[in-house]
Parts: C-alpha cells; sequence; structure tokens
C-alpha cells in the first residue's frame, strides 16, 4: 500500500503547507500541538525513500504530557523536555473515504472567530405619497363598448335557448340578469268526456304442421335423413418429429479480483496511508446450448352432417271477429288435419267522446269492459294521440 506525506498549518504564526516530517514550524519553530489536522494534496506522490516509510510505518506522533512537544513513535523520551513518554497521549489515526480525504486546512477556522462590528440602523425612509390614478377617457369609452356588447350577447343567447331574461332588482348601479327555461310539454293532458260506445277484437291464432329442412350433426326423432357428409370439425395437434436447436447463451463469468484505492488513513504522524479494497473482477462468456423442440402437425378431425326434414309447427293464418258492443263471441272456423290452435287474443275498448267533436279510446279488461256504461262522465289523462292514458275519476254517472 503506497504511502503519502502530508502537510500541516502551523496554528500559532500561521504558517501553511509544513511537511509532515515536520515536528516543528519552520517559521516559528513551535512544536504542533495536539489534535494537529493533516491534510493530503490530490497531487502528492507516493513516498519512496526508505528512510520517510520507517518514519511513517512507525505509528502515530505521541505528545509530551509535560511540555506540550510532538515527538516520533519511536522515541522513549521527549526530544525538548527529555521527559519519560509515560502515559503522553498520542495523535489520532483517523480513516477517511475518498470524497471526505481533507485537501487543504483553513488555519483561520481554528483561530477565535472575530466579532462582527455592528452596523447603525439605516434611517427610515419617509413614505411614498399616495398616488392618484386616472384613466384616460378613450379607455372608459373601450370599456363602455365592451359592456354594451356583453349585454347584447347574453341578451341574444337568451332568446336563441327559449328562455326569458328577467331584471332583478338589485344595488342603484348594477342590474341582475336572471333566466327562467323555456316551459316544458306534458305529454299529457286533462280531459272531460262521456262514453259514448264500445269495441271489440277477439282473434285465434292458427299453426300448421309443415316440413322443414335443417342440417346437424344429428338427427332428432321424427327427421327424415336427405342427405350425410363428412365435414371437417375441428384440427388436432400432433407430434411429427424432433428439430435440433441451437442458442447461444450469455454468462458471467468471475476472472478474478482487482485491488484498489478505496480511501487514505491518516498515520497521525504526518503521513497518510493508501486503504485498499477489491472486488470481483466478471466477464461476458458464451456457450452453445443444444435443444430438441418438438414440431406439430395439424391433422383434420372429421364428423358427420346430416341433411334432415323435419315436421314443425309454424304460424299460417288468424281467425278475427270484431264488434261496436258488449257483446264479444270467439270467431268459428275449421281446422285442416295438419293445422292446430295455438292461441287466442282479446281486445276490448272503450269510446269517449269529448268537446268539439274530439273522440278518445280507453283499452281494458273484459272484466273493467262492463262497469262502463254509456252516458257516463269522466275525468281523463289523454296523450297527443287521443289514447286514454289513465282514468282520473267518474264526474256523472248515466241516467238508468
Amino acid at each position: 500500500m503506497a504511502v503519502r506525506e502530508g502537510l500541516w498549518d502551523c496554528q500559532w504564526c500561521g504558517q501553511t503547507g509544513i511537511l509532515g516530517r515536520h515536528k516543528e514550524c519552520s517559521n516559528c519553530g513551535r512544536s504542533r500541538p495536539e489534535g494537529t489536522k493533516f491534510y493530503l494534496p490530490g497531487s502528492a506522490p507516493a513516498v519512496a525513500d526508505p528512510q520517510l516509510l520507517k518514519i511513517a510505518k512507525a505509528g502515530p506522533d505521541w505528545l509530551c504530557e509535560h511540555c506540550g512537544s510532538s515527538n516520533a513513535a519511536g522515541r522513549d523520551r521527549c526530544a525538548s523536555c527529555d521527559a519519560p513518554k509515560g502515559s503522553s497521549p498520542s495523535q489520532a489515526v483517523k480513516d477517511y473515504s475518498p470524497a471526505a480525504i481533507p485537501r487543504t486546512w483553513d488555519n483561520a477556522s481554528s483561530s477565535e472567530e472575530t466579532p462582527q462590528a455592528h452596523l447603525p440602523e439605516p434611517a427610515a425612509l419617509p413614505a411614498a405619497p399616495a398616488r392618484k390614478w386616472f384613466l384616460p377617457g378613450g379607455i372608459v369609452a373601450a370599456v363602455a363598448v365592451l359592456f354594451f356588447c356583453g349585454l347584447l350577447s347574453v341578451l341574444l343567447l337568451a332568446n336563441a335557448r327559449g328562455g326569458q331574461p328577467q331584471i332583478d332588482e338589485g344595488p342603484p348601479t348594477a342590474a341582475l340578469f336572471v333566466f327562467t327555461p323555456a316551459p316544458t310539454i306534458d305529454p299529457y293532458r286533462e280531459v272531460t268526456a262521456t262514453v259514448s260506445g264500445f269495441s271489440w277484437l277477439w282473434s285465434v291464432s292458427i299453426e300448421k304442421l309443415s316440413p322443414l329442412v335443417q342440417t346437424g350433426a344429428s338427427v332428432p326423432p321424427g327427421g327424415r335423413i336427405l342427405n350425410q357428409t363428412q365435414v371437417i370439425d375441428h384440427y388436432e395437434q400432433i407430434l411429427d418429429h424432433y428439430e435440433t436447436r441451437s442458442t447461444q447463451v450469455a454468462e458471467t463469468v468471475q476472472t478474478g479480483v482487482r485491488t484498489y484505492v478505496c480511501g487514505q488513513r491518516d498515520l497521525g504522524n504526518g503521513f497518510f496511508e493508501d486503504i485498499e479494497c477489491t472486488e470481483p473482477v466478471y466477464e461476458t462468456r458464451y456457450r452453445t446450448e443444444t435443444t430438441q423442440e418438438p414440431v406439430y402437425r395439424s391433422d383434420p378431425v372429421y364428423v358427420t352432417q346430416y341433411t334432415y326434414e323435419i315436421d314443425q309447427w309454424s304460424y299460417t293464418r288468424s281467425e278475427e271477429v270484431s264488434g261496436a258492443d258488449q257483446n264479444p263471441f270467439w270467431p268459428t272456423f275449421t281446422l285442416a288435419a295438419d293445422e292446430r290452435e295455438a292461441g287466442r287474443s282479446q281486445y276490448q275498448y272503450v269510446e269517449f267522446a269529448g268537446q268539439a267533436g274530439n273522440t278518445y279510446r280507453l283499452a281494458v279488461s273484459q272484466e273493467e269492459w262492463t262497469a262502463y256504461l254509456a252516458g257516463d262522465t269522466y275525468r281523463l289523462e289523454v296523450d297527443r294521440s287521443n289514447n286514454v292514458y289513465r282514468v282520473l275519476e267518474r264526474l256523472v254517472e248515466a241516467y238508468p
């Protein structure tokens, strides 16, 4: 590990850049005291002189407990007062990371700080006079034009939306515009109408049994096969063979160890020693890997598809009968051998006559239908097509 000579500054006279090998200041001759901070310039070369290396390796200096002089580690008695070393303290040995190595030493930092002189408070400045602001006549006119243009835009927008602007009372200098939305149109309206008649429509739907041609993978009961063929249902993956594949695989391999300087150790005697660390060294190597990959083929899977004929019921016609009274009945009809009745429907209506010749219709069940009598007057809700939406109440009962 390389050894480098540091520097130190005299705290007594201010001399700077004294070589670490010297225990006394070259300017004032005083011994460097305990706690002297050594620093190592970045350009300091490695020590090659065997005598200096011996001094550096001897250990930290010790400070005479009697006179305070700095002595080399190899001395048993103080070079200044000849007192024995005894329990005299030694300079501290410190380790520094690369970023923390002291490169310079500010000598003034170890001396007493000079208190800052008290300067007189600056005199208060007189308050600035208040300014009076005036708007040019052109600006006032421009603001007025913009205001009236904005007001006109608001009125036009309100008219386009169907609303009417209303001016609410406010401060004498301002007006608040409140817009009421256009009224919504109710789809229903109330009318008064009298029962003027009745109508009804009863119907029966009829289905016919007819042959239909269909296709499928199976034939349902009653189906008659017309044709059958083989069709592809899906494909099945079948292992066919293996193929050899070669690939380059990268891997990181440790090839050695690297030693590097990871800091400096202050030896406490004016010299610094490199702190060495080690780290593994890697390199990327490639190797060939061979694998057997399966190769598949797609084989079709066939199924039998049938074309068949089967008899099914389907709608063919409706038999209807209607009337303008309250005596409904079902239509009479005759079913063929291949026909059947599929369902029945009943529709009953109450007819109302209103003012100005308006007529209204109400669809009701048969049970409700019989409760209405011609001549009864009702209050109704009707839609725009004059269909009764809801019966509100009966107003006048027909005279029996």
